[in-house]
C-alpha cells in the first residue's frame, strides 16, 4: 500500500514539475520572442538603400555611436537608422502627439489630446516649412527619413514590444514628421498660455492687488502701478462676470494633451574663461531639464564626415547635434522664458456664425475641416477657425478663446519684420558647421524655435551668448494689455504688432562667465519690460541661477583654478538658499512665542543647524520641504481654495518666492482669518508639517532619523504608454528612484507638492548633463537617463541610473584616436542591393 502511494506522489510531483517546467519555458520563449529578440545587435552589418560608399559606426561601452562616413548624405542615413532603432516607439509616439494622431492607434481615449493639437496647427504648418528648407538641409532630412525607414523595412516583424501589444507598424517617416516633432517639444518648451489662464482665473477670485503679489517675480520692488486688462476694458470685466465666459473657462482647464507640459522645463547653460600662464581657456556646462520618461528625448552620438566632426545630443527624429561641440566651438541653450503664447477672447456674431468682432469690424474666421482616424470608432471630423490672433481652442455659443504662439506660422506672418525668419533646422545645421563667434551668431539671426539663450566656448579660449528666437512685440497701449492673462480679442489690445530684432536681443562675447537659468534677465526697475515691450513673466526663481553666481564668481576673485572637476561640483550642488531664512524666522518665533514642545523646538533647531543642502541622507530636508509647502499652502488656500492653489503650487514656478516673500516683509493681510499673530502661524505651520511626515512616513514616530529624504524624494520615470494604457505602467515604467535636490537647486529635481501628504514626488529634472573643456579635443563629458536605448531588454536601457544619481558623466570621444580608444563594437554600413 505505501509502494502505491509513493507511486502515485511520485506520478503527482513528476505532473506538477512537468506543468512548471511547461510554464517556465512559456515564459522563457515568450520573453525572448516580445522582448530579447526585438534587442539591438551591436555587432552586425547592416543594409540602408542609396548609400554612396560603405560607413563604419563604432560604438562605446556606454551605447554612443560615432558614425563615420564619405558624405553628409551617408551619415545622415545611418543617423537615422541607428535612432530608430532604439527609439522608433518613441519617434512614432511624438509625431502622432504633434500631428493629432494618436487615436489612430488609442481610441477615443486620445481624442481630447489629437483635437487640441489639430486646432494648434502643428501638422498644418509642416508642409510650408518643409519648402523652405535649404537645398543641403533638405538633401540631409530626406537621407536621415531613408535610414529611419530602413529600419522600419528590415525589422518589420521584429519591432519593439510596444507595436506587439498594440497591434499596429509604424508608417514610413516623412521629413514632415521632423519637423512636427521640433515643433512640438518647442511648444513644451513654450506653453505659458495656461499661466496666463491661471492668473486670469486668480485674479477673478481675489482681485488685482492680492494676484499681483502672488504672481510678482522680483519682491525688492513695491507692487506695479500699471493698469492690467480688467482695470482698463470694461468689456472684458463684464464679460469674466458672465456664466458663458466661466463655462468657456472651465473648458479651457480641461485641455491636456497626452504629454503634458511640466513647468519646470528649462535648462542650465554656463560658459566660463580663465587665464593660466597667459594661455585663456574655456569651460561649458549644461544640464536640460525636462520631465522624467523613458526613454528620455535625447540620444546621443558622434557625426563624422568631410567637412563636419561634431559631437554632442541629438533629439531621436531630429538630424544632426542639437547640443554638443565640435573642433572649434562648443555651444548649448537655456530657454529664455521669454512669454510667446498669448490668449485672446473671440466674440463671434453667434454660435453659428464665422464672423468675429475686432476694432469695431466684423472679420470672418478662416475654417479648416480636420479629419480625424479613430480606431476601432469612426472618423471625426473637427472644425477649426482661425482669427487673426490665431486657432480657436475653445468656443462657447458666441464666446470663443484664441491662441497666439510663435510657432504657429500663421501668428507670425503679419509681423513686420520677420522675412529673416527661416525653419529651426535650417539653424540647427549651420550651427553644427560654426568654427567661431561670427558664424555661430550668423547661424542664429534666423532662428525660429522656442526662444533660448545659447551659449558658446571655443578653442582659442572664448566665451560668449547669443540670444535667438522670435519674441513679440504687442500693441501694449501704455502697459495695459502685457500678456500675463487672458486679453480682449475685439478691443485690439495687446495684439501683436511686430518682434524683437535679432539684434535687439541679449548678447556679448566680451565677457569673462555667463549663467543662464530661466531666471529674469531684465533690470529690476522694469518690470518685466524690454524696453517698452512685454517680454516675459514666468521665469524661473532666481536661486539656482545665484548659487552659480556665488560659486564661479567666488572661485574667479579668489583666483582659483576653475576645472571640469569643479563644474561637476557645481552641477551636483543641492543648496537652497531659502533655508536660512525659513531657520531664523522659526526660531525667532520659538524665542516670542517661549513654546516648551520639546519636539518642535528639536525640529527647528535641527533647521537652524541645517547647512541648507537637500541630500538624500539629510533628515532636515524633509523638515524643510514639509514646511515650506505646508506654509505656501496655508496662506494661500483660504482665499483660492483647495484645487486653485494646488494648481498654483504646480504650475506657477516662481511660488517659492512667494514665502521667502512673506518670512521677510511679514504682509499680515495674507494671514489666515484663524490665525492671530505672524509667530503663531508659523508654529502652527510646523506642527501641522511635521505631523503630515510623521503620518506618511513612520506612522506616529518623533524618530526623524527615519525621515531622511531619499524616503520621500522619489522619481519614477514613465513610458509615454503607461499614461494611456496604466496597466503597462508594471512593464515599462521605472521608479520609485530616490533623488536630492529640489526644483531650485543648481542640481535640479523637480518636487510635485501637491502630492502632499504622501511622498514628494519628482516628476521632473535634470535629464542630460553635459562638460566642455575646449583647451582639450578630449575634455568632453556626456550623459543621459536612464540610458541610450528604449528598447526593452537592452543592457544600454537603464544603465545610467546610478551614474545619474550621483552626478558622474560619461566621456564621450571626439577626436579619431579617441574614438578608436573608447570603441567596443562596430557595426559595417552598404547599400542595400538593388535599393
Amino acid at each position: 500500500m505505501a509502494f502505491e502511494i509513493s507511486r502515485l506522489a511520485k506520478k503527482i510531483m513528476m505532473k506538477k514539475t512537468i506543468v512548471v517546467s511547461a510554464i517556465i519555458a512559456a515564459l522563457v520563449f515568450i520573453y525572448y520572442w516580445f522582448v530579447l529578440r526585438t534587442v539591438p545587435s551591436f555587432n552586425e552589418q547592416i543594409e540602408i538603400p542609396r548609400i554612396e560608399k560603405s560607413a563604419l559606426v563604432k560604438i562605446d561601452t556606454n551605447a554612443v555611436p560615432y558614425i563615420e562616413a564619405e558624405s553628409p548624405s551617408d551619415m545622415y542615413a545611418v543617423q537615422g537608422y541607428l535612432s530608430a532603432r532604439e527609439r522608433m516607439f518613441q519617434m512614432d509616439i511624438l509625431r502622432r502627439t504633434a500631428k493629432g494622431e494618436l487615436s489612430e492607434i488609442f481610441g477615443r481615449s486620445t481624442l481630447d489630446s489629437d483635437r487640441f493639437m489639430r486646432s494648434i496647427g502643428i501638422r498644418r504648418d509642416t508642409d510650408e516649412e518643409f519648402s523652405q528648407l535649404n537645398e543641403n538641409v533638405r538633401s540631409g532630412l530626406e537621407a536621415y527619413c531613408r535610414g529611419v525607414n530602413a529600419y522600419i523595412s528590415n525589422y518589420f516583424n521584429n519591432l519593439p514590444l510596444e507595436f506587439t501589444l498594440l497591434a499596429y507598424k509604424p508608417k514610413p517617416w516623412h521629413p514632415t514628421d521632423t519637423l512636427a516633432v521640433m515643433k512640438y517639444l518647442d511648444y513644451q518648451q513654450d506653453e505659458s498660455w495656461r499661466l496666463d489662464d491661471l492668473r486670469q482665473r486668480v485674479q477673478d477670485k481675489i482681485g488685482v492687488d492680492l494676484a499681483n503679489e502672488l504672481f510678482k517675480d522680483d519682491w525688492s520692488n513695491v507692487l506695479s502701478n500699471r493698469k492690467t486688462v480688467g482695470d482698463k476694458d470694461d468689456s472684458l470685466h463684464e464679460i469674466s462676470n458672465n456664466h458663458l465666459f466661466k463655462k468657456l473657462i472651465n473648458k479651457l482647464i480641461s485641455l491636456h494633451p497626452i504629454n503634458k507640459t511640466i513647468p519646470s522645463w528649462g535648462s542650465t547653460a554656463v560658459s566660463v574663461k580663465t587665464t593660466n600662464d597667459n594661455a585663456s581657456k574655456s569651460y561649458l556646462l549644461c544640464d536640460k531639464h525636462t520631465d522624467f520618461v523613458i526613454p528620455s528625448y535625447w540620444y546621443l552620438c558622434g557625426l563624422h564626415t568631410t567637412g563636419l566632426n561634431v559631437t554632442g545630443a541629438s533629439v531621436p527624429g531630429i538630424p544632426g547635434i542639437v547640443l554638443g561641440r565640435n573642433k572649434f566651438i562648443a555651444w548649448a541653450g537655456a530657454s529664455l522664458r521669454a512669454d510667446v503664447q498669448d490668449l485672446y477672447f473671440e466674440q463671434f456674431e453667434s454660435a453659428v456664425s464665422k464672423k468675429y468682432k475686432s476694432k469695431g469690424n466684423w472679420l470672418e474666421a478662416q475654417e479648416i475641416i480636420e479629419f480625424i482616424p479613430v480606431r476601432f470608432s469612426k472618423d471625426v471630423v473637427q472644425k477649426v477657425l482661425i482669427t487673426k490672433h490665431g486657432p480657436v481652442i475653445v468656443k462657447n455659443s458666441e464666446w470663443a478663446i484664441a491662441l497666439s504662439w510663435t510657432g504657429n506660422k500663421g501668428c507670425i506672418k503679419n509681423l513686420t519684420n520677420v522675412k529673416d525668419v527661416e525653419p529651426a533646422l535650417n539653424v540647427l545645421w549651420k550651427l553644427n558647421r560654426a568654427s567661431d563667434w561670427d558664424t555661430f551668431s550668423k547661424s542664429l539671426k534666423g532662428f525660429s524655435g522656442s526662444p533660448q539663450i545659447f551659449t558658446y566656448s571655443d578653442y582659442l579660449g572664448n566665451i560668449g551668448y547669443q540670444t535667438a528666437g522670435i519674441v513679440p512685440k504687442r500693441n501694449s497701449n501704455n502697459g495695459a494689455a502685457d500678456g500675463t492673462k487672458i486679453m480682449s480679442g475685439p478691443s485690439g489690445d495687446g495684439d501683436w504688432i511686430n518682434k524683437f530684432s535679432f539684434e535687439q536681443l541679449p548678447s556679448s562675447n566680451k565677457i569673462d562667465f555667463v549663467i543662464a537659468a530661466n531666471q529674469k534677465i531684465l533690470p529690476n526697475n522694469n518690470a518685466n519690460f524690454y524696453g517698452q515691450y512685454f517680454l516675459g513673466h514666468q521665469w524661473s526663481a532666481p536661486y539656482r541661477a545665484n548659487r552659480l553666481y556665488e560659486l564661479i564668481g567666488d572661485a574667479k576673485r579668489k583666483n582659483e583654478s576653475l576645472s571640469l572637476s569643479f563644474l561637476n561640483k557645481c552641477q551636483s550642488d543641492c543648496y537652497v538658499s531659502l533655508v536660512p531664512i525659513v531657520a531664523n524666522s522659526l526660531n525667532d518665533a520659538l524665542v516670542n512665542n517661549h513654546s516648551n514642545d520639546r519636539f518642535k523646538i528639536t525640529m527647528a533647531h535641527l533647521l537652524k543647524n541645517y547647512n541648507g543642502e537637500l541630500k538624500t541622507t539629510s533628515s532636515a530636508a524633509t523638515v524643510y520641504e514639509a514646511y515650506v509647502y505646508k506654509l505656501c499652502s496655508r496662506l494661500v488656500e483660504p482665499k483660492l481654495g483647495i484645487e486653485l492653489t494646488r494648481e498654483y503650487l504646480d504650475r506657477w514656478p516662481l511660488a517659492i518666492t512667494f514665502v521667502e516673500h512673506f518670512l521677510t516683509d511679514k504682509p499680515m493681510h495674507w494671514l489666515p482669518p484663524y490665525e492671530r499673530t505672524f509667530t503663531t502661524f508659523l508654529l502652527a505651520t510646523l506642527s501641522q508639517s511635521l505631523t503630515d511626515i510623521k503620518i506618511s512616513i513612520s506612522p506616529f514616530s518623533d524618530n526623524s532619523s527615519k525621515w531622511l529624504w531619499k524616503n520621500v524624494h522619489i522619481a519614477f520615470f514613465e513610458h509615454p504608454i503607461s499614461r494611456i494604457i496604466p496597466w503597462t505602467a508594471f512593464i515599462f515604467n521605472v521608479g520609485p528612484i530616490s533623488v536630492s535636490g529640489d526644483s531650485n537647486t543648481v542640481n535640479t529635481q523637480g518636487v510635485s507638492y501637491t502630492e502632499w501628504p504622501g511622498k514628494f514626488a519628482s516628476n521632473s529634472g535634470t535629464t542630460l548633463r553635459m562638460l566642455v573643456d575646449m583647451s582639450d579635443k578630449n575634455m568632453f563629458y556626456l550623459s543621459t537617463v536612464p540610458g541610450q536605448s528604449g528598447v526593452l531588454g537592452s543592457p544600454f536601457r537603464l544603465d545610467q541610473l546610478k551614474a545619474w544619481q550621483n552626478a558622474d558623466l560619461k566621456p564621450i570621444a571626439c577626436s579619431f584616436d579617441q574614438i578608436n580608444k573608447q570603441a567596443k563594437y562596430k557595426i559595417t554600413v552598404r547599400n542595400a542591393e538593388g535599393k
